[in-house]
């Protein structure tokens, strides 16, 4: 993770951890976070998903690489939790704004 912004390290410690308050932290007020074909817009809606993936899925994130992109950057994670399949390999594309994530996409 040693490529990754600080909020980037922060948001996947925060994760790892089940730490919906200072995951919510990491995104701008008006933030959106893309996950399970349902989108998530603001700070309250990203802490009630947060708070909800944490309950279901228990997940824990190992970073796997990154790499700039065009519209952000992308990190590449295995991803176990409470969930069929696990662990996956799941891409996170991130879009921040002034050191923080204004958009998560999650694929």
């Amino acid at each position: 993770m040693k490529n990754l912004p600080p909020v980037l390290i922060k948001y996947f410690d925060a994760a790892n951890t089940q730490d919906a308050q200072t995951c919510v932290g990491c995104f701008t007020t008006d933030a959106i976070v893309k996950d399970e074909n349902t989108e998530h817009t603001g700070h309250k809606n990203i802490a009630a998903w947060s708070r909800t993936v944490n309950e279901k899925y228990k997940c824990k994130h190992i970073v796997q690489g990154c790499a700039h992109a065009d519209d952000g950057m992308h990190v590449t994670a295995q991803v176990s939790g409470t969930f069929p399949g696990s662990p996956i390999t799941l891409t996170f594309r991130f879009v921040l704004q002034d050191d923080k994530i204004s958009m998560l996409e999650i694929v």
